[in-house]
């Protein structure tokens, strides 16, 4: 879990770019329109990209609501899941905003996509935690 834990700080706030002439001025560092920005992305940087992006933001958060849901009885529920999964990733967002603001220079783009494709990617986790549970733990699956 502590693995898991360094990667994800690695993967979402590092590097911390401190140089305003490596990184251009424009563009916009909060997205907060739903799913309308995808087209632009894939026109931009390519599908293979695009793809990288979106499935690693899914898969990134895929262990968080199993883990939680392993280490605490209170997280086992569907509901409290995805409070948890939202609220990890807003959290992740806001401290991404944060840095963004502290250092004057758009390292990370805080966008609501990403919000929604980690909460996906938590409800993933949720799910495989459910189906590990019932093929290790209560059922009589490969134990």
């Amino acid at each position: 879990m502590a693995a898991y834990l360094v990667l994800i700080c690695k993967y979402f706030f590092f590097p911390i770019i401190l140089d305003r002439d490596i990184i251009s001025q424009g563009g916009n560092t909060v997205q907060c329109i739903p799913f309308l920005p995808f087209l632009e992305q894939i026109r931009s940087v390519g599908w293979k990209r695009f793809l990288y992006q979106t499935a690693g933001n899914i898969l990134a958060f895929v262990p968080i609501s199993f883990f939680l849901a392993l280490l605490s009885p209170r997280l086992q529920s569907f509901r409290r899941s995805l409070i948890a999964s939202v609220s990890i990733s807003f959290c992740v967002e806001l401290i991404q905003l944060c840095i963004n603001l502290l250092t004057g220079i758009p390292n990370r783009v805080v966008d609501i996509n990403d919000l929604i494709l980690n909460t996906l990617g938590g409800m993933i986790g949720y799910l495989v935690y459910r189906l590990w549970r019932r093929l290790f733990v209560d059922g009589d699956g490969f134990r």
